[in-house]
């Protein structure tokens, strides 16, 4: 009966033979650091080899250039030679709560990161819990963030 429990040996996960991975977490808004970072993966590409790249998410937030980070991760698919893979994080996801109900994910997201992401957007980010506030910095980014992809802001 106890031998259900045992546990059995198995084999560890490994990357196949002929495949390079590189994962990437935490850019949080670094599009200095990130640029780099591309550079090298780059680099490190081997003839006859597979190359993924996985992005781990929390590609906004905390640093001044979250927008900039978007738009360089945004040209990577079109990149032909790598598989690129992205994944939301906590932060994405914060983001996505705030434009859903930004009343009640607003402060929140403020707290650790989504101030400097709607000052990246040239948004005045609000301090407090102002539901008001949180709508129009919402609709705010919302104006701004179209325009931008429209390619009518400087």
């Amino acid at each position: 009966m106890f031998s259900l429990f045992k546990r059995r040996p198995t084999k560890p996960p490994a990357v196949p033979e002929g495949v390079v991975v590189h994962a990437v977490g935490d850019v949080h808004g670094r599009a200095d650091l990130l640029e780099p970072l591309l550079k090298a993966i780059w680099n490190d590409r081997q003839p006859g080899r597979e190359h993924i790249v996985v992005f781990l998410g929390d590609y906004i937030d905390r640093g001044p250039d979250s927008p900039l980070v978007l738009d360089m991760l945004l040209q990577l698919k079109d990149t032909p030679g790598v598989t690129w893979r992205f994944l939301r994080g906590n932060h994405e996801q914060a983001l996505l709560d705030f434009i859903e109900n930004p009343a009640e994910a607003g402060p929140s997201w403020g707290t650790y990161g989504g101030r400097e992401t709607l000052e990246s957007y040239g948004v005045d980010a609000p301090y407090g819990s102002d539901p008001r506030l949180w709508r129009q910095a919402r609709a705010s980014s919302e104006s701004r963030a179209c325009r931008q992809s429209l390619g009518s802001e400087p």
